[in-house]
This record gives C-alpha cells, sequence and structure tokens, in this order.
C-alpha cells in the first residue's frame, strides 16, 4: 500500500528542488539599474559623456557610460541620432566597475544650445 505513494512524493520533492534551485540561480542573475539623466557632451558608438549634477555637491560632472550593445533607445530610431546636447535619462547597471548604459531615453524637442555655434552679431 506505501509504495504507490513513494514514487508521486518523490516525484514531488524533485520538482520542488528543481523549481527552487532554478528560482535561486535567477535572483543572482538579477542585476539591479539604476538611473540619471543629464545633457550629452559626447557620443562615439560605444560611450556617451553625460553632464549630470552631483546629488550631494550640486556641481556638474560629467559622467561616462559604456554603451551595452542591446541598448533600447526611447524616441529615437538609433544611437547615431543622438547628438551633443540631447536631453537624456539613462538606465544603467555596474559591470566591473564601469556604468553600462541599458536605456537611454531621449527627451524629445530638447537640445541644449552651443552658444558659441550660435552666437549672432548684431549689426
Amino acid at each position: 500500500m506505501r509504495k504507490p505513494l513513494i514514487l508521486p512524493l518523490a516525484i514531488i520533492v524533485v520538482i520542488f528542488m528543481v523549481s527552487f534551485v532554478c528560482m535561486s540561480s535567477a535572483q543572482g542573475q538579477e542585476e539591479t539599474m539604476d538611473y540619471s539623466w543629464g545633457v550629452v557632451k559626447s557620443i562615439s558608438p560605444d560611450q556617451i559623456t553625460v553632464t549630470e549634477q552631483d546629488e550631494d555637491t550640486g556641481q556638474e560632472q560629467d559622467v561616462v557610460y559604456n554603451i551595452d550593445s542591446g541598448v533600447a533607445i526611447n524616441n529615437t530610431y538609433k544611437i547615431e541620432d543622438i547628438v551633443v546636447g540631447n536631453s537624456i535619462g539613462v538606465e544603467y547597471e555596474i559591470k566591473d566597475g564601469n556604468k553600462v548604459a541599458k536605456v537611454i531615453d531621449v527627451e524629445e524637442g530638447f537640445q541644449q544650445e552651443d552658444d558659441t555655434q550660435n552666437s549672432k552679431t548684431c549689426e
């Protein structure tokens, strides 16, 4: 009578253990994402430098982000459409001590003007 119960019970225990191991490994792989925003100072295919305001000091600082090969870009079509002066938000994670951009949100219609390029003389 007890033998028929042992097999289903063993299967349930094995399923429980496998699901526990899968959940544990998935939690270990989960990366924490941080968010920041600022104005693009420079950009290349693999890095973007953003001028941001330091929350502690209130001073502007330049922060370099490596661009992940699978970066998601919102409000534009591709990385090449982002230009110096765009206001952006960056969702990033830290890998090997470097900030890696995973998501870039481009603020539509905002581009900081460079006074040296757009200056006009009055005649």
